[in-house]
This record gives C-alpha cells, sequence and structure tokens, in this order.
C-alpha cells in the first residue's frame, strides 16, 4: 500500500519533513525487513567501529594493530545487525504509522 502524494497533503498538514519521512519509508518497506537490517546494521557498525579505533588511538597514542581495528568493527557491526538496525526499523515503522493515522483524521 502507497500514499501518493496528493493523499497525504489533503488530509490534516503534515509538514514537509513528515511527507518525506513517509516517501523514504515506503521505499525501504518496498525493498524488506532483510536489506534495511543489513544496509543499516552494517553500515553502522563499519562507522561506530572505525570511529571507536580513530578516537582510541587519538586518545592513548597506541596504534593497537590491525587486529584490534577488525575486531571493534566486528563487534560493532553484528550489534548493528542484531540490535541497532531492527529497532531503528521498529521505530520507523511506529512513526509511519503515527503519521498516517494523523494524516487521515
Amino acid at each position: 500500500m502507497s500514499i501518493s502524494q496528493e493523499n497525504i497533503t489533503e488530509k490534516i498538514s503534515l509538514s514537509e519533513k513528515d511527507k518525506k519521512f513517509m516517501q523514504e519509508w515506503e521505499q525501504w518497506k518496498q525493498k524488506g525487513f532483510w536489506r534495511f537490517i543489513l544496509f543499516n546494521g552494517i553500515s553502522w557498525g563499519l562507522l561506530t567501529g572505525i570511529t571507536l579505533a580513530l578516537v582510541t588511538y587519538s586518545i592513548r597514542g597506541i596504534y593497537e594493530g590491525w587486529q584490534s581495528i577488525l575486531l571493534q568493527i566486528l563487534v560493532f557491526t553484528m550489534g548493528g545487525i542484531i540490535s541497532f538496525a531492527p529497532t531503528m526499523w521498529y521505530i520507523n515503522e511506529r512513526k509511519y504509522k503515527f503519521l498516517k493515522k494523523k494524516g487521515n483524521e
């Protein structure tokens, strides 16, 4: 089920930000749960793991080796897939349903 742009604007006025969110979330839903989980979990894990490695290096001034960096990336990527991305799916789905209901009132 897809909400058209016209359908959104006919109802209670949603902000442009809300309309954009709804359109983007519909696209993610069409791609599927697992694609969202993998894309967002891996992205979050890589960014967080690399950032932590850089912060650790800048604070301690000690290079801990590639094994340590790879372990951090692996741990955060698994955390992203198992915890972060499913949580974001749940939050986004609730927000989408709320906005859809708000737009239909």
